[in-house]
């Protein structure tokens, strides 16, 4: 090329060994872009994990292998990705919280999880069965706390308990203590909350969908986002269950609360766009990547200079406001 460089000059050196590890996210493109992502240590170091405990079989309650979910282009649209190589390990007694944005495909990845849809390549292993085949084995050894309760408003929170316990196979008096342990667990035994019928009850029907998820004593367990529109009192509540819970058994929970994240999990992961950006206990995540606030304001665009002007001003005398209490402290 004369007077110039080659415009694909910067691929020349593209060969060299890179220093972080780097994975391809998707085999072909969306619209006129190929997505590339650089793995984070941790999320990378979460992979290799992975892959020796398959290696060595080691028995792990969950394990997911690569697991991806691509859903075809439709009218002219890019296809979507909406897990992008997903690889996790969770031993038994370790509660894993799932936060990311809505649409971040923390919704698919359970469902991929509890067969309600097939991933694209890759798989998962509960208890040592593949979701792939063993589907049908894996339902009477897990939970789900869906996003959106199943139940029906005619009957009451001990008819649920009891027709979800017979699906686990439970009869008899070791059906009716599991429903009796289920509604006081939640709250739902005292003051007729169990033979009452549901109606619109949105924060007993979200106590219930937990109580279902974990009737039969269940070694995996699913909740997607299970505190929401909880009061206060209730949410606590039920924090405490899923505490007592995740003793013996492995949990996968997602939520957009960083206060429920600390609370119950053990580990955390945070899902944008299909992949993992990290993973870590709350307080590493929280050291490395908290201390800072998103303040958002709408206006119009005749407004815009005015409410900046208004912003700063108040940043200012709150700076101002911090070093007079800090100089009269000292």
């Amino acid at each position: 090329m004369k007077g110039g460089k080659d415009p694909r000059f910067f691929l020349w050196n593209s060969r060299k060994k890179p220093s972080h590890p780097v994975r391809k996210l998707s085999s072909g493109r969306q619209g006129s872009k190929v997505f590339v992502q650089m793995e984070k240590p941790d999320v990378a170091q979460e992979r290799e994990r992975v892959e020796q405990l398959l290696e060595s079989s080691t028995s792990h309650a969950i394990i997911c292998d690569n697991l991806k979910k691509v859903y075809p282009g439709k009218d002219g649209n890019p296809e979507k990705f909406a897990v992008r190589g997903l690889s996790l390990a969770l031993p038994q007694g370790e509660c894993f919280g799932m936060l990311g944005p809505n649409g971040a495909g923390k919704t698919t990845f359970i469902n991929m999880m509890i067969g309600l849809i097939k991933p694209s390549s890759g798989t998962a292993y509960a208890q040592g069965m593949d979701i792939r085949t063993d589907m049908d084995m894996i339902y009477t050894n897990m939970g789900v706390c869906p996003q959106h309760d199943l139940l029906w408003e005619k009957l009451t929170g001990r008819e649920h308990l009891l027709f979800y316990g017979r699906l686990k196979n439970l009869k008899g008096a070791v059906l009716t203590q599991a429903v009796e342990e289920s509604l006081k667990s939640v709250n739902l035994f005292h003051g007729g909350a169990a033979d009452a019928k549901l109606g619109n009850t949105g924060g007993m029907k979200r106590r219930l969908s937990v109580a279902i998820s974990l009737i039969g004593d269940p070694k995996v367990v699913y909740m997607d986002e299970p505190s929401t529109g909880l009061d206060p009192a209730s949410r606590n509540n039920l924090w405490n269950v899923v505490k007592r819970a995740k003793q013996d058994r492995a949990i996968i929970l997602t939520t957009h609360s960083m206060e429920e994240a600390e609370h119950l999990c053990d580990r955390l992961g945070i899902f944008v766009d299909g992949s993992l950006q990290c993973v870590g206990n709350p307080k590493e995540l929280k050291a490395r990547y908290g201390g800072s606030y998103v303040f958002t304001m709408t206006t119009s665009s005749d407004n815009e200079e005015e409410v900046e002007h208004m912003v700063c001003a108040a940043y200012s005398k709150c700076q101002q406001d911090i070093s007079y209490i800090r100089d009269t402290e000292v």
